[in-house]
């Protein structure tokens, strides 16, 4: 019995990296990269962000103050969340602690951990979903990628202006 599971998980890791949903260099990943929003994550030794406050506790409204950031405090990035049920899409692409998970309509269809297949269930539904999410994450990536070489453009521009403005300066030409 263990020996037909272990075929299976064999021809849906060989048919997950044809589709090229492996890693964050993959489908998913570049969804949850210029799609997606990060999950941030908030230290400090007097805040956690993990402790959820009683909404239904009575408190005087004067003693509520906005939390601020102290010194030693950080903010990072723990993960990435496409949610797309902005786009009418019943579907989400979640990175969280080196593993991507994928559900759709509800139900786990995807889930890698550290690179090892846990979980594929293919489904032309979802599938195509994720194509039609892929082309447009892959558009804003060639955007990001034109805006970004037009600002190490204009980088070297202003770095050589100021080159030639200290030539100027210390040896007097122009």
């Amino acid at each position: 019995m263990k020996s037909k599971e272990a075929k299976i998980k064999e021809q849906r890791t060989i048919e997950a990296t044809h589709k090229d949903y492996f890693g964050l260099g993959g489908k998913f990943g570049c969804i949850l990269k210029y799609m997606g929003e990060p999950i941030m994550s908030h230290s400090s030794p007097l805040y956690d962000t993990n402790e959820m406050e009683d909404p239904w506790a009575l408190e005087d409204e004067e003693d509520e103050e906005m939390p601020v950031f102290e010194e030693g405090e950080q903010t990072i990035v723990v993960g990435y969340l496409f949610d797309g049920l902005s786009r009418g899409m019943h579907l989400e692409i979640q990175y969280l602690n080196k593993t991507i998970t994928v559900l759709a309509e509800g139900y786990l269809v995807f889930k890698e951990e550290a690179g090892e297949l846990e979980s594929y269930v293919p489904h032309p539904r979802w599938e195509d979903q994720i194509e039609g999410l892929f082309r447009v994450a892959s558009k804003l990536r060639g955007d990001d990628k034109k805006e970004s070489r037009k600002e190490r453009e204009e980088q070297a521009v202003e770095a050589r202006d100021q080159w030639f403005g200290r030539m100027a300066k210390k040896w007097g030409f122009k």
